[in-house]
C-alpha cells in the first residue's frame, strides 16, 4: 500500500510539473516542493487532488508545513513518516 500512495503522490507532482514545465527530472521523497518548482497555486491543486483521490481533508496548518515529497507522502500514510525516521 504504501508503494502505491508514493507512485501515486509522485504521479500528481509529475502531472503538475510537467503541466507548468518547472521540473524535468526523477522525483524522489527527498526532494523540497521548492527544488520542483512548485508554487503555492501548484501545491494546492496537488493537495486537492490527494484529497479528492484518498478521501482526505487537509488542514491548512497542514499545508505551510509541507517541504518534501515525502511529506505529501506522509499526508496520505502517516506511517511513511515513521518508518522514514526509522531509517
Amino acid at each position: 500500500m504504501e508503494r502505491e500512495i508514493q507512485s501515486t503522490v509522485i504521479q500528481l507532482l509529475r502531472s503538475a510539473c510537467k503541466d507548468s514545465n518547472s521540473y524535468h527530472g526523477s522525483i524522489i521523497p527527498e526532494l523540497t516542493l521548492e527544488q520542483l518548482g512548485m508554487d503555492s497555486l501548484k501545491l494546492v491543486e496537488v493537495i486537492y487532488e490527494l484529497e479528492r483521490s484518498f478521501g482526505l481533508q487537509v488542514a491548512e496548518e497542514e499545508i505551510l508545513e509541507l517541504q518534501y515529497v515525502s511529506d505529501l507522502i506522509a499526508l496520505v500514510d502517516p506511517s511513511y513518516r515513521r518508518n522514514r525516521e526509522a531509517i
